[in-house]
């Protein structure tokens, strides 16, 4: 029987792989499934050359967000082969502190990380994301209503800074007036909260 914990990190893994299913995953590689591994979840992939490969990453190893820009990061350079095939594909375990994280995340990637960690329906903790906004390309706009207050806020986050520490704070942040802006032109959200520059030198 799989973990809850362990369970709920792998569905949480599938939803986020399952866009890939219609295009390349990577350069040179096609998603063929997420398969539930001991402690573990498994991505395999079909190569150009006809080679799959079956890349095993611990659930505690990674948030779930992440594994997408980790795994095209193994994949920008040649599998170490372990000789041991699962299912006919190559097997790969993986970690991430042995990985070199040349690679930036796609933009769209940085848009669907931070949307899925807060829209996430098992997160009760989390405001209740009722919309987003891109703005420019590298910040977005994110429309959030509490449970036990009315009103919807704005919260501006830059993408590159979109990480589990902005946006696990966003419920406290919520009531810092100093982050507080004027919604200005957007009729959408009583006012905005400017966390662009929140984890910077002097930002939190």
């Amino acid at each position: 029987m799989i973990d809850p914990e362990d369970r709920e990190h792998q569905a949480a893994v599938v939803r986020l792989m399952l866009p890939y299913l219609n295009g390349r995953f990577a350069a040179g590689f096609r998603l063929l499934g997420v398969l539930p591994g001991p402690g573990s979840v498994r991505i395999a992939l079909h190569a150009d050359d006809g080679t799959g490969y079956l890349y095993e990453i611990g659930d505690d190893d990674v948030a779930p967000g992440w594994v997408p820009l980790l795994l095209r990061n193994a994949l920008a350079r040649p599998a170490v082969p372990t000789g041991r095939l699962v299912m006919g594909m190559h097997f790969v375990p993986l970690r991430q502190d042995e990985v070199a994280w040349s690679l930036e995340e796609p933009a769209v990637d940085q848009v669907l990380r931070t949307l899925r960690a807060l829209s996430d329906p098992g997160d009760e903790e989390m405001p209740f994301l009722v919309g987003f906004l891109l703005r420019g390309t590298t910040r977005l706009r994110l429309y959030v209503q509490r449970q036990e207050r009315p009103g919807v806020v704005g919260v501006d986050v830059r993408l590159d800074n979109a990480g589990p520490a902005v946006l696990g704070s966003v419920m406290s942040l919520l009531e810092e007036r100093r982050y507080r802006r004027p919604a200005g032109d957007d009729p959408h959200c009583a006012y905005v909260l400017d966390l662009t520059a929140w984890g910077e030198a002097g930002g939190s």
